[in-house]
Formats: C-alpha cells, sequence, structure tokens
C-alpha cells in the first residue's frame, strides 16, 4: 500500500501464511455447508494440514488475481422473513447464500488485507455503521441524536 492525496492504493495482496490459514481455520464455527468437499470439524480437526494446502491455494489466487471457480458456487436457499407470511409471495423470502467452508477461508484471508485499505480511504465514512465491528445500529441511532441534541 502506498500513499498519496488520492488515498492509499492497494496494488496488490500480500502473500499469507500458514499461520494466519490456521488461526482463521481454529476460529471458524463447526458449521458445515452442502457445498464442502470436506466437513468443517475435518478442517478444523486436522487445522495444521489443511492450514498447508489452503495456505499455497490462497498465495496462488491472491498472486494470479482470480478466485478458484470451483469455490466460486453457492446454495441459496429462500428464508421467509417473518413467520406467519404467505408463502406464496416471493417478496416474502430473503435469499441465504451457503458458500463452502474454504471459500469463506479465502474470502476472510483477503478481507484482513482489504479493510485496513478501506478504512484508510478518503472515500471511507468514519460515520458508517453497517457491517463494521463495534458499530451497531443504536450507535448510529446515538450520534443522529447527539448531533440533533448539540445544534
Amino acid at each position: 500500500m502506498t500513499g498519496d492525496d488520492d488515498g492509499p492504493s492497494l496494488d496488490s495482496f500480500s502473500p499469507v501464511t500458514t499461520a494466519d490459514v490456521h488461526r482463521l481455520l481454529v476460529k471458524m464455527p463447526a458449521k458445515s455447508s452442502p457445498l464442502d468437499i470436506v466437513p468443517t470439524f475435518l478442517l478444523k480437526a486436522c487445522a495444521d494440514q489443511f492450514a498447508v494446502i489452503i495456505y499455497r491455494l490462497a498465495n496462488l489466487s491472491f498472486h494470479e488475481g482470480k478466485f478458484p471457480m470451483c469455490f466460486n458456487t453457492t446454495d441459496v436457499l429462500p428464508l421467509l422473513k417473518k413467520s406467519g407470511a404467505d408463502q406464496g409471495d416471493p417478496a416474502n423470502f430473503r435469499p441465504i447464500s451457503n458458500l463452502s467452508t474454504i471459500s469463506k477461508v479465502l474470502e476472510r484471508l483477503a478481507l484482513v488485507q482489504l479493510r485496513p485499505y478501506l478504512l484508510s480511504s478518503v472515500n471511507f465514512c468514519p460515520f458508517q455503521s453497517g457491517y463494521r465491528t463495534g458499530h451497531f445500529t443504536e450507535t448510529a441511532v446515538l450520534m443522529v441524536l447527539l448531533n440533533d441534541v448539540t445544534d
């Protein structure tokens, strides 16, 4: 990453280590996806061995700038938004995408490198609360209320 007047630039991803992958594997929840070739409990139980394989896959993917097609598939399930809603109306459903566990690991490895870049960008709004750790709807509402009270 380098900085200039327009903010930092991200030229490429840095290589990941087996320790990075191992850390993610052991922290992952034990639930599996229907798309998993290897069940998550086995990935976690054999994290030392699988970390080496996934580390090589991640670094190859980052170097080539391509996400492996075999992990680019999702299982989409419709979930009823509210119990008792009309199941004949498609608008009452929201899609839930189940990715394979290895796909999630690769995404998280990329996110670790993208997050600092995005947070330091001049285009990033410090009041953005959605999809941020430690930032909740309540925090956003409090900020609005505090600004209104002080104005």
